[in-house]
This record gives structure tokens, sequence and C-alpha cells, in this order.
């Protein structure tokens, strides 16, 4: 009794230890007091049965949700991880945008050019929290140049905190998930959005650093002539909120900047260097959406060359700037080709295993010399096998599982199939359940001949089948661990679609009812004989001594009739006897030991 109730306890430690996964937490047995994760990933505690929320062991869980432990490979953590990510991205795609908010434009009179402000994105950028605070003062203020750097220097600052979270927020998603994205398609398509980005983000750098150039050339002419005897030029004068004013109108007929800083003159000193093509083709003065697809056009492209079409001016900045895209392209380029090859790969890499794989079975059968249906036979069979796997080995699969998945598993796909069979039928969920355990799934649709070793029949699929393979091994390794197969009802079940048995009970049946022939035909011939010898002794007595002689005569003619018939029947009852046994038996199979200990 003690030792039964020790093993009983050390089962019971096991179970509690055990982990189990479900797919929701409906099913999840009774356990003792714990501190666990729940699915999304705060901590709780559970006791006995009842999900308090509070523990009343431990003393953190008191403390307030704010303050508990978040699981970093949850669903809430992977699922806020994303979330995250994808705001930084729209953040990195929608700042950029305050570098076109300068707009060159050119007067209706032919008074020159101005900058001014662009109304829409200026509306877009007051609409955000953040943008609002920081870019309120360069708004108000109609400085050009203040403009531009005020600008500049906000987008940086916004974009040092984004760009420090976008790596880890990567980092940790690949570390708890594995990839960033479900499918390799998305994975494509997330590398090149970030190559794209990159790209955006260059165009609009571009696009500033053009008007800062050309604010520059204004403003050095603007000392050139504020040095000589020409008219005051005065930096107001260079935005178009100046325009209505008298002295501005006259300033514009007597000063030579814009003829001086205007990119397609030749005879100019200025040079512009990577930006004269944002000057000259004016996508300063074009509507919004040419001017951002032409600024992204040329980020795509140097990205792309390495910068090596930029011809460059002495100005460090520019020469800076040249330098960084050349650096940039290397390693995104270099980063999206090598992130790109692997998730297309990952497409295509079981799609070229099977081309390998069909093209060494080709040759092999050249080089064996195979006939031409059993080529045609397996073609067809390794064409269906990759229509209805894909390459994709499922018993590989499911020994990664643990052994519960792997049981819930096969009990799902294998139900259906072991209801079928008549002797797995009269069995309860926990002798199938170990039947599932020990089951091999075939999930192909075999279309050739199969001979199976332990059976002398031959198996054809000649339609589209689902079955499952048990080993003659594993139900015996079950029968030993259940005694529920001690039964009659089990054992006749066994025997009834037992082929061999089924053999053997023919032969019995036909012997056993030769043998009754046989013995009903033995009695047959001794009562005939009885009877005729009786006959014979009640005629002897009556006969009279006159007619011995006749009689005697009578006997002698009609006894050997009698004898021929009887000895017919005993050449023929010899013969068949001598013929059974001359026939090779059949052997009776062996009954199942199903109580021997295979360990003994």
């Amino acid at each position: 009794m003690f030792g039964s109730r020790r093993v009983d306890d050390e089962m019971e430690v096991k179970k509690e230890r055990a982990v189990r996964f479900y797919p929701n937490d409906k099913q999840n047995p009774a356990k003792s007091t714990f501190q666990g994760l729940k699915p999304d990933g705060y901590i709780s505690s559970r006791v006995g049965n009842f999900n308090t929320g509070r523990s009343i062991v431990f003393a953190e869980d008191h403390e307030p949700w704010r303050k508990r432990i978040l699981d970093p490979g949850s669903d809430i953590a992977l699922k806020w991880n994303r979330i995250f990510l994808i705001s930084c991205l729209v953040a990195l795609f929608i700042d950029p945008l305050y570098f076109y908010l300068p707009k060159v434009e050119a007067e209706t009179s032919n008074k020159g050019t101005c900058m001014k402000m662009d109304e829409n994105l200026k509306n877009l950028a007051a609409a955000l929290p953040l943008p609002q605070i920081l870019i309120w003062s360069a708004i108000t203020n109609s400085g050009a140049d203040h403009n531009n750097n005020a600008l500049a220097l906000i987008v940086l600052v916004q974009y040092i905190p984004r760009l420090y979270l976008i790596f880890p927020l990567s980092f940790q998603i690949v570390k708890a998930d594995g990839v960033v994205t479900k499918t390799a398609w998305a994975g494509a398509a997330y590398n090149l959005l970030l190559y794209m980005i990159a790209s955006h983000v260059l165009g609009a750098s571009w696009y500033l650093l053009s008007v800062e150039r050309q604010t520059t050339c204004w403003k050095s002419e603007c000392r050139k002539e504020n040095s000589t005897d020409g008219p005051s030029c005065a930096p107001r004068f260079l935005d178009c909120s100046s325009f209505n004013e008298p002295a501005r109108h006259d300033w514009s007929d007597l000063t030579n900047v814009f003829h001086n800083c205007d990119p397609s003159n030749d005879n100019i000193t200025f040079n512009y260097g990577i930006f004269e093509s944002a000057l000259k083709n004016g996508a300063f003065s074009t509507a919004f959406i040419k001017k951002y697809f032409y600024c992204l056009w040329w980020g795509l492209q140097n990205l792309s060359s390495y910068g090596q079409t930029l011809t460059t001016s002495t100005f460090i900045g520019e020469t800076l700037f040249s330098i960084l895209i050349a650096i940039l392209g290397l390693v995104l380029f270099a980063h999206l080709i090598g992130n790109m090859q692997t998730y297309l790969q990952s497409i295509t890499v079981r799609l070229e295993e099977w081309r390998l794989k069909r093209r060494d079975t080709e040759e092999w059968m050249r080089h064996r010399q195979l006939p031409h249906d059993l080529r045609d036979r397996v073609r067809q069979f390794v064409q269906y096998k990759w229509l209805l796997t894909r390459g994709v080995d499922e018993e590989s699969i499911l020994q990664a599982l643990p052994s519960d998945l792997r049981r819930d598993i096969q009990r799902h796909l294998c139900l259906d199939l072991v209801r079928r069979v008549p002797f797995f039928s009269q069995m309860d969920d926990q002798l199938l359940d170990a039947i599932y355990w020990r089951a091999l799934l075939l999930m192909e649709a075999e279309q050739v001949t199969v001979n199976l070793p332990s059976s002398t029949r031959t198996v054809r699929a000649l339609v589209e089948v689902e079955a499952f393979a048990l080993r003659a091994e594993d139900l015996k390794s079950v029968a030993n661990q259940f005694r529920r197969l001690h039964s009659r009802k089990l054992q006749h079940t066994f025997r009834l679609h037992s082929h061999h048995w089924r053999s053997w009970a023919a032969c019995f049946i036909e012997a056993a009812w030769r043998r009754y022939k046989r013995r009903k035909m033995a009695k047959d011939l001794s009562t005939r004989e009885s009877f005729n010898s009786q006959t014979d002794e009640q005629t002897a007595e009556e006969t009279v001594l006159e007619e011995d002689e006749v009689n005697t005569y009578s006997m002698s003619t009609s006894q050997p009739k009698q004898n021929l018939g009887a000895t017919i029947l005993a050449s023929k009852f010899a013969a068949t006897t001598r013929k059974g046994a001359q026939k090779i038996k059949l052997q009776k199979p062996e009954e199942p030991d199903f109580s021997a200990d295979p360990y003994d």
C-alpha cells in the first residue's frame, strides 16, 4: 500500500511539472499555487482553480499594473513592438515633408523671384503636436535664412529618437518571433520600403539644400551690392511677403542679384554643384506632387549609383553630403540585396530542391534503362507528391513539436480514420490516445505499388487517399501496456479481420466437415453390416433341413454382392484417409499473448 502510494505521489508531481500548450485557457488543468505568465504577457497568480488576479502569497502582485513585468516574448509585446515600428516608419516618411516648406516663386510682373512658404504644407505642419511647437517661431518669422535653418534643425532633432528606436525594435521582434514579417513577400517589401524611405529622405534633403544654396547666392550678391554705390539690398526683399512694398519695387528695378544667381546663365561665378539641376529644371516653382516625385527620383538614382554621377563644387557642406550619399548607398544597397535575396530564396528554395531531385531521378532512370511505363509512373508519383506536400516533411514538423501538441495533432488527424477500423472502433479514448501517439502519418496519396513487409498483400491507391500506418511493434507496445486488449470481444474482432485467421478458420471448417462426413459414412457402413448379419442368422434357423442345400446355394450367390459393396466403401474410406494424411495441414495461428512482458 505504501509503495503504491509513493508511486501515485510521484506521478502527481510529474503531472504538475508538465507543461501543456492549449489554444485557450479553458482547457488548462487545475494547478497548485504558482506564479505564471498569462497569455497577454502580464504576470498573474492562480490558487487552485480560482483566478484571483492577485496572489495572497507574493507581495509583488499587489503592485499596480503599471509596475508589472511584461513578457518580451508574449503576443501583446510583439504586437506593440510592431505598432511602434510602423509608427516610426510613418514618422520617418512624414518628417522630410517639412523640407518642402520653402518655395521659390517667380513674380508675375517680372520683378525677379522671391521665397515663400507652401501654405498646404504649413497647415500640415501646424496640425501635428511636436512640429507645431518647434516650428511655430519659424512660421511666424519671415526671414528666409532663419526658416531654412530652423526647419533643418527641427527635422534632424526629430529623427534622432526615431532612428534610435527602429533598430532595437526590429531586433526585439526578430529575437522573439524569428522574423519581422510573417511572409517572405512582406519581408522583401519591408526592406524595399526602408530603401525607398532613405531615398525619400535624401531627395527632400537635396531639395532643402538646393533652396539653401539659392538663398546663399542671393545673400552673397546682396552683400556685394551693399558694398558698392548700387541700390541697397535688404534681406527682407528676398521674401515674397515684401512684394507690395515700394522700396522693394525700386530695388528690383535696379538690382542684378537675380541675374547673377540665375543657374541658366553661364557667365555667373557662383557654382551650384549638385544642386544645379534642381534650379535649372524649376523644381522650386512647380506643384508639390511634381516636385516631390522629382526629388524622390533624384534620391533613388544617386543612392543606387552610390553618387557616382554627382559633380560637386568646393563647398564643404556639398562635398560632405555627397560622401554621405555614397556611404549610405553602399550600406543600404547591400542590406537591401542581401535581405531581399534571403526572403525571395526562402520562397523558391523548395522548388529548386524539387527540380534538382527530379533531374537526378531522370538521370538515374536513364542510367538504369528503365522502361517507359515505369518512368511515367515515377514521374507521375514525383509530380503528385510535389503538388500535395510542396516539399514539406510533415513528420519532421511533428517531431519538432512538444509531445502533448504532437498527440493532440495526431488525434485530430487520425480520429476519423481510426474509427473506421472495426478493431479500433471497440476501444475507448484512452487506448486510442496511445495508438495516436505511436501512429505514423502518411499524407502522400501513393499511386505506386507498395509491398508491406508484414503482409503478403499488395496495396495500391487508385484514387486520392489519406491514410496512416501503424507498425506491428507499436501495436504490441500498446497491447502490453493496456490490459483491455485481453477481452474476448477485441480478440474476436482481431480474428475476424485477420486474413491469416480467416484462412485458418476456413481450412479448419473444411477439415471438420470432412471428418464429419467420414464418421457418418463409417457409421452407416457398420449399421448396414450388422443388419445383414442378423438377417442371415434368422433365415438359417427357419429353414428346414431339406432346403439346406438350396439355402446354402442362395447365400453363396448373395453374400459376394454384399461383400463387394462393403469392400468398395472401405476402399474409398481408406483412400480418403491416405489423401488427408498426405496433405500438408495448415498451422493454426499463434494466439497474441498480450499479457507477456517484452522485457522478461
